[in-house]
């Protein structure tokens, strides 16, 4: 190691020497400092540390005569080995947390991809490249111009969208960039968010301290009649899929948000294009932000879904009159992405890559779903469920007619080693509307065999349990 910090006692009840003798000693006891792994020299440490050499001689001295450190003619101290002591109570409790965390044979969670679908030679060799790049300097706040561009002839061309690179921000991860809409919209409007919706969403406003309300879904998505008596002029719109109802926003509901929206100057929607790109019925309906040229809409999305999780690239489309206030109160904030990952995504989509990669994770997912409908016809009576959104995004709903609660079939399943979640879990202000048992099932991380058997098994819970 070169060196490492003391954080020395202020009151001086110890001398330093003691103080750096305990400090060492703690580190090699929690196996901070590894075996035979050498230390700084007497010289080094005490320039380091700002103290006398006799300080750390003395501590050194201690520690050799005690065996936690050796040293070697000529060549320095070493750490001697010792075995580790348990970890401090913080880690211990964690990784008992973690071990106790119930693992699922099946689990049909709603936030996987399939990340074996990932293209892992071709961005390797994309990001091999961008290291021989001049990719060294900050880059540009708002995202690297040429990725940008890409994001703008994407949604162009596949979402219908009407903008320019200079509207488009990228970010780490949706939920900075919600943090920075919020900050540009007036502190006291209120979001108007879908109920049942998306908790994520929900809790990152709560804790930006926004003021919300929750708005019912209908067959055609959040309804405009119950907005229209609140006073909120923010409308949180997930129109191309919604989470977790699978509703797709017909297009004359679109246009009314629109008028809505229009109606007043403080009024805006963002248009969060959730699973937007995973359609297997019909050709996708373009975005609320292409429908008109009016300055309302705040299109928001991300690679995460289409990608892999871990990639946290997101980005949105700002109006024009909300784009100078973010370049004048932004102006100093560096990109939360570094410039080599920006440019290894940007070669992925100019070159051709990414739409390949979207068409082939389309058909596996459709093998999927295809798979997890037949799975649910099979083991499933007839006439005793009803699949819900099956031709949109990366899960369905299953509707069951039966005596169980959706709270006794999630606990059966668990028991069974099988995860799921119910519609209830997604309504947000805490009262559910009565309905039969739903169950919302995600199927992109599962194998066709974990979905049949998965499914095969459900059904078995459930019948045995009426």
């Amino acid at each position: 190691m070169n060196n490492f910090m003391v954080m020395w006692e202020t009151d001086r009840k110890h001398p330093k020497y003691e103080q750096l003798y305990r400090f060492i000693v703690g580190e090699i006891r929690n196996g901070h400092f590894k075996e035979n792994e050498k230390l700084p020299s007497k010289r080094v440490l005490g320039e380091y540390l700002t103290v006398s050499g006799n300080t750390i001689e003395t501590a050194y001295d201690m520690l050799v005569q005690e065996g936690y450190i050796y040293s070697k003619p000529r060549s320095g101290f070493f750490v001697s080995k010792i075995d580790a002591l348990a970890p401090t109570i913080r880690l211990k409790n964690a990784i008992e947390d973690r071990a106790n965390k119930p693992s699922y044979r099946y689990n049909f969670k709603t936030n996987s991809v399939d990340t074996k679908t990932f293209p892992f030679s071709t961005w390797a060799k994309i990001s091999r490249d961008m290291l021989y790049k001049d990719l060294l300097d900050s880059g540009e706040g708002q995202g690297d111009l040429c990725l940008r561009e890409s994001i703008a002839k994407y949604i162009r061309e596949f979402r219908g969208t009407l903008c320019t690179a200079e509207q488009v921000v990228v970010g780490a991860g949706m939920e900075y960039l919600i943090g920075i809409v919020s900050s540009l919209l007036e502190k006291d409007s209120a979001f108007a968010l879908e109920n049942p919706g998306y908790y994520k969403t929900y809790n990152l406003l709560k804790n930006l301290r926004r003021k919300m309300v929750l708005i019912s879904v209908d067959k055609q998505g959040m309804q405009l009649d119950e907005l229209r008596k609140t006073d909120a002029t923010i409308a949180y719109l997930t129109p191309s899929h919604q989470f977790p109802t699978g509703v797709v926003m017909p297009v004359g509901r679109r246009i009314e948000f629109l008028k809505w929206a229009e109606e007043a100057e403080n009024r805006y929607i963002i248009e969060d294009d959730y699973d937007s790109e995973f359609r297997f019925g019909s050709r996708p309906i373009p975005s609320i932000q292409g429908l008109t040229e009016s300055d309302k809409v705040i299109y928001i999305s991300t690679f995460s879904r289409m990608l892999a999780p871990s990639i946290r690239i997101a980005y949105m489309v700002l109006p024009l009159g909300l784009l100078g206030e973010y370049k004048e109160k932004f102006r100093y904030e560096a990109s939360t992405i570094s410039r080599f990952e920006q440019h290894t995504l940007n070669e992925f989509m100019d070159v051709g890559y990414f739409c390949r990669h979207i068409n082939r994770s389309r058909k596996l997912y459709k093998k999927k779903k295809d798979a997890l409908v037949d799975a649910i016809h099979q083991y499933f009576e007839k006439g005793t469920v009803e699949i819900i959104g099956a031709d949109y995004g990366l899960h369905l709903l299953l509707r069951l007619d039966t005596e169980l609660s959706e709270e006794a079939i999630i606990q059966r399943a668990k028991k069974n080693s099988i995860k799921i979640h119910g519609i209830s879990q997604y309504y947000l202000s805490g009262t559910v509307l009565p309905h039969k048992a739903c169950l919302v099932l995600g199927y992109a991380g599962m194998s066709l065999e974990e979905i049949d058997r998965g499914i095969a098994l459900l059904s078995r819970v459930i019948a045995s349990a009426n």
